[in-house]
């Protein structure tokens, strides 16, 4: 079982920089395709049993890299790459829109797979959601927003409520789990 890393390396200039194990990877906001609050909502989704599988593609001018988990009886995950651009397997979604079921496909389409394994979705949530929650202060946040999208707080502030973790300056308002 992997302990898959995940770090935000940088958000500057339209550019969401993070690492995915020791993968870099670079997501360009330029079809207004924001895979970060993508993967949060996709993370949620997986761990309260919503979803079993999903994607998220990082465009990255060109090509895209294609995340895919699969939740079952040991949860998997692959990376790929492929030079292909997001809207050239789906040009119906001109917004870029995201954790499309059709998506875990793509990964077979990519030219380069970089990472294959087990997962640990427990941990690799936390590690998500930990990396967002450094930007969680209102500086950060504006920041983030201003070199990015806006920040995306609700999709973090659920996936720590579904996780169980009410720290690092998070409240638990208006947690989903307690509805």
């Amino acid at each position: 079982m992997n302990d898959l890393k995940f770090e935000i390396s940088q958000v500057h200039a339209g550019w969401f920089v993070c690492l995915i194990g020791d993968v870099e990877i670079w997501a360009s906001y330029i079809q207004m395709h924001d895979s970060p609050r993508q993967l949060l909502k996709l993370l949620g989704e997986l761990m309260s049993g919503a979803r079993e599988q999903g994607s998220v593609v990082f465009d990255e001018e060109p090509g895209c890299y294609i995340l895919t988990v699969q939740r079952g009886e040991r949860c998997s995950f692959s990376l790929g790459f492929t030079e292909k651009n997001f809207l050239d397997f789906y040009p119906e979604y001109p917004d870029g829109a995201a954790v499309l079921p059709e998506l875990p496909r793509m990964v077979g389409d990519a030219e380069t797979l970089l990472l294959v394994d087990d997962l640990d979705l427990y941990g690799f949530a936390c590690a998500v959601g930990d990396a967002f929650s450094a930007y969680f202060t209102s500086d950060m946040r504006e920041q983030y927003a201003k070199h990015w999208m806006p920040f995306p707080q609700e999709e973090l502030l659920e996936l720590r409520c579904i996780l169980g973790h009410h720290s690092s300056g998070l409240q638990r308002i208006n947690c989903p789990i307690d509805r």
